[in-house]
């Protein structure tokens, strides 16, 4: 049940980013496979290939786990993943704020791939034995641990893009939109005194979540003695 969610979601925040503002559509004229072919590195950035990568892997994790019972579960996720960035690449060369590139699908198939051998590695019945006695004893009897931690890891993939509107304001009005009042002078200086708060309260959740992913992996190897 949890993991055909986590892969609708993944899919779902990955279309959102990749597509993102969904608006200003339109056609260049240049041949819509030509970039397919482009010499590499045809457009490279160290920021947008990390990124890249790191938003496939809960991707390629999810789709292993949804296929798991399938010998070439890994094969098929890879393939998923590489599908859905051909597509999501050839639909950005129709976006103005978009750069259709072939590195970009290097990066993001590497990403995949690197999260379906996690989830390879995760589905092994060893691990998954390890994990349940670990949810029971320390965590929660229950599958909800599971939902939490897929909100929380989706949650924390939204916050690697600052361009889009999911950290903070990023589109500077003149004045606050209405029913709401500055309580000071300066409108514009609340609105950066907000972002400023939630940025910080998203970074403080950010690092308390590596804290209780971390502590939770040194929680397991101690009470498996590795």
């Amino acid at each position: 049940m949890v993991s055909p969610f986590l892969f609708a979601v993944s899919l779902l925040l990955i279309l959102i980013v990749s597509l993102y503002p969904f608006s200003g559509w339109r056609f260049t004229g240049e041949p819509i496979t030509a970039f397919y072919s482009y010499p590499l590195p045809y457009y490279f950035t160290v920021f947008d290939n990390a990124i890249n990568i790191l938003a496939y892997i809960p991707l390629g994790l999810s789709a292993v786990l949804f296929l798991r019972r399938y010998r070439l579960a890994f094969l098929y996720a890879t393939c998923i993943c590489l599908l859905v960035s051909m597509n999501i690449e050839f639909v950005q060369q129709f976006l103005p704020s978009r750069v259709a590139s072939n590195m970009d699908m290097i990066s993001n198939v590497l990403g995949g791939a690197i999260g379906a051998i996690a989830g390879v590695v995760l589905s092994h019945r060893y691990f998954l034995q390890y994990w349940l006695h670990f949810r029971h004893d320390y965590l929660a009897p229950s599958a909800v641990v599971e939902w939490g931690f897929i909100w929380l890891a989706l949650w924390f993939v939204t916050q690697f893009d600052p361009s889009l509107p999911f950290l903070g304001v990023v589109v500077m009005p003149q004045g606050l939109p209405q029913p709401f009042v500055s309580p000071i002078q300066s409108p514009a200086l609340f609105l950066r005194l907000l972002e400023g708060g939630g940025m910080m309260l998203h970074a403080s959740i950010g690092c308390g979540f590596i804290c209780f992913v971390i502590g939770s992996i040194s929680s397991l190897c101690s009470a498996s003695n590795c």
